[in-house]
């Protein structure tokens, strides 16, 4: 199963509040950690958050010492600084990865319903408890 993903606009996110830290905090506001699908732009993202929290400066030399030890996570850190294009448009982008990871939960939650379904013993009040369930999580989140 292919599941949606944006490269590039989990890009321009870690980018934008490396480039412009005052982004982080809107772009803080539509998106988590958990919605990057790229493993090395996630910790770009949870490195800047930690700094942001601690009070001390986000700049390219404090977040790649942040991220010591995660050479992936350094790599797409500098790529990342050098492709983005406006960092006012963070938001934008956030909103992008946020939606797309909002579809990989549904795809996840169908995939387990499917699974479920089609598991010998299943009961339909099993199988729509669980369905409700899921649902509500997603709108939830």
């Amino acid at each position: 199963m292919n599941l949606p993903t944006s490269f590039d606009a989990e890009m321009q996110v870690v980018g934008a509040i490396v480039v412009d830290p005052s982004m982080f905090v809107p772009v803080s506001e539509v998106v988590a950690a958990e919605d990057f699908s790229f493993k090395s732009c996630r910790a770009v993202f949870d490195a800047v958050a930690e700094l942001s929290k601690a009070g001390r400066d986000v700049d390219l030399p404090s977040v790649r010492r942040q991220l010591a030890g995660d050479q992936s996570g350094v790599e797409r850190l500098i790529e990342a600084a050098g492709a983005v294009g406006f960092p006012r448009h963070a938001v934008s982008h956030a909103e992008t990865v946020r939606d797309l990871a909002g579809l990989r939960r549904v795809a996840v939650v169908g995939q387990d319903l499917v699974n479920l379904a089609t598991t010998e013993g299943t009961t339909f009040p099993d199988a729509l408890e669980t369905a409700e369930r899921g649902v509500f999580g997603l709108t939830r989140n």
